[in-house]
């Protein structure tokens, strides 16, 4: 163990129980280290954001949040679709009749066309020239993406 985790167990590691030692130091490592399923949810709710996560690593990061706490996949679409970046919740709106990871993968290739697109909690300033210029751009890489996609699935269909 290192210092920090001894440092939160240390009373159990002065005094076990004398019945498990082993069984009650690791409940009380998982019990006083683990985050609550309180904070998660909040996390789940609130605080968690994109970052430089890909869409699918943030949604996998989103359902292990969510643990068993959440099971409801139309909410956990919504709050994972929120805090991607508009442009990329437009799109992929469109999208309802696919499953969870299917869009989450769509997500993917969409930013791996189109990586220079403005995050959503950017402060950068541009004119409404520059804004429509890469709008059309990105419009234009996303339907390739999209076709791609569809490209891809019914090869994997038509495979299966």
């Amino acid at each position: 163990l290192d210092t920090r985790v001894i440092g939160e167990v240390e009373d159990i590691i002065l005094q076990p129980s004398p019945e498990d030692k082993y069984g009650g130091l690791k409940s009380e490592l998982i019990r006083r280290l683990s985050t609550s399923e309180e904070q998660r949810v909040r996390q789940l709710v609130s605080d968690v954001e994109l970052d430089d996560r890909r869409p699918s690593q943030f949604l996998r990061h989103l359902r292990s949040l969510a643990g068993k706490t959440l099971t409801d996949e139309n909410l956990l679409r919504q709050l994972w679709m929120r805090r991607l970046p508009q442009h990329l919740q437009a799109i992929l709106a469109a999208q309802s009749e696919l499953s969870l990871d299917k869009v989450a993968k769509l997500a993917d290739n969409i930013l791996e066309v189109s990586p220079g697109m403005v995050a959503p909690h950017s402060s950068a300033v541009f004119s409404a020239k520059d804004l429509k210029i890469a709008y059309e751009d990105h419009k234009a890489k996303a339907s390739k993406a999209i076709q791609k996609y569809q490209e891809d699935a019914s090869l994997e269909n038509t495979s299966s």
